[in-house]
C-alpha cells in the first residue's frame, strides 16, 4: 500500500462497530490516531467502537 492520502468514511448504523483490520502496523496506528476511542477485541479479533 502506498502512502497516499485515501478517506474513509465510517457510517454510524448500530451501536457497536467492528473493524477488520490488523492489531498492529502503520494501519492500525493511522485509525487509533483518527479513532480514539477505539479499541482491539482480542477475543473477537476485530477494532470495535462503541
Amino acid at each position: 500500500m502506498s502512502d497516499d492520502a485515501r478517506t474513509v468514511m465510517l457510517t454510524k448504523m448500530c451501536l457497536k462497530h467492528g473493524i477488520g483490520i490488523l492489531r498492529e502496523g502503520a494501519l492500525a496506528v493511522r485509525f487509533q490516531t483518527a479513532f480514539p476511542a477505539a479499541h482491539y477485541d482480542g477475543e473477537a479479533g476485530e477494532w470495535r467502537m462503541e
